[in-house]
């Protein structure tokens, strides 16, 4: 999977190779936990991070959902943060 960090115009920020992205699994309360194999975090490079070799395993017919953060987005910035973005219109 590719993801970028990209400014309001939907440039990527080419200047970017420090950010870091992590991928976890959200607890899903089921029997069974679910498991994330291989690397979780991955630095940018020139603002776009490359997210591969992972493993997810997870109970069959269940509901899961993992997490994906970055510390690429400054959310004390209003209109980098949904919840305040609401507030704003």
């Amino acid at each position: 999977m590719y993801f970028a960090l990209t400014d309001k115009y939907g440039n990527i920020i080419k200047s970017d190779s420090e950010s870091k992205v992590s991928v976890g699994i959200v607890s899903s309360g089921d029997k069974f936990a679910s498991t994330l194999e291989g690397q979780t975090s991955f630095i940018a490079s020139q603002g776009v991070f490359v997210v591969k070799d992972i493993i997810y395993t997870g109970s069959p017919d269940s509901i899961q959902s993992i997490s994906i953060t970055t510390t690429g987005i400054d959310s004390s910035i209003p209109s980098n943060n949904p919840s305040q973005n609401a507030s704003l219109s």
